[in-house]
């Protein structure tokens, strides 16, 4: 194993802990909001982040002297994990109820419709042409938040469950964080060769 090898393990090595340390600390906030049945969704969510850190493993024993490759799928889990539990505060308030049969369809069709479009959300990163779409963000993000204000002062004023609002607006960060996951579980010679084709060119620092 030369030096190269050496420096890329340990990178990949500390990727993959703080990729598991962030995800634990964003299950035990899952876990605990809304209040209440904590030690009933705590299992649940370990057995989750339990899988895909067996995944991650194996990922990183197949590709951690292959930067690109670990990088790319690392970070493809790396948000999905935190979709996974960012979506878990609206189930639980719609848990044990008849919502909860119509919200999570909805939330797996959102799931799977990202990654339907991911070659078209990857355009939107590395097409000159598409890329003017990206300077829209900071207008939707300031419009998004000034929304979600309005939405939380609703809620509150209709006495829905004090964090009906909250969770809703948790879980459209969530759906952002999906639509970033979705072009990194493109495979990385795909996304090369999507790079080429439309004149991408990337910038050493």
């Amino acid at each position: 194993m030369n030096q190269r090898e050496i420096e890329v393990k340990q990178v990949a090595e500390k990727r993959l802990g703080l990729v598991i340390g962030v995800h634990v600390l964003s299950l035990l906030a899952a876990a605990a909001f809304p209040e209440g049945r904590f030690l009933f969704w705590l299992p649940i969510l370990l057995a989750v982040e339990g899988l895909i850190v067996i995944h991650l493993i194996r990922l990183w024993k197949r590709y951690k002297y292959q930067s690109k490759h670990y990088y790319t799928i690392n970070m493809y889990w790396f948000l999905i994990g935190l979709n996974i539990f960012a979506s878990l505060p609206i189930l639980r308030l719609c848990y044990g109820t008849p919502y909860f049969w119509v919200v999570s369809p909805l939330m797996m069709i959102v799931f799977f419709y990202a990654h339907f479009i991911r070659e078209k959300i990857l355009l939107l990163f590395v097409s000159p042409s598409k890329i003017k779409t990206l300077y829209r963000l900071p207008v939707l993000m300031r419009i998004f938040v000034v929304a979600s204000i309005f939405m939380l002062i609703f809620f509150q004023m209709k006495s829905f469950h004090p964090n009906f609002g909250l969770s809703i607006f948790v879980y459209f960060v969530s759906v952002g964080l999906l639509y970033l996951a979705t072009p990194f579980s493109i495979p990385v010679d795909q996304i090369e060769q999507v790079k080429k084709e439309n004149g991408f060119v990337e910038h050493s620092l």
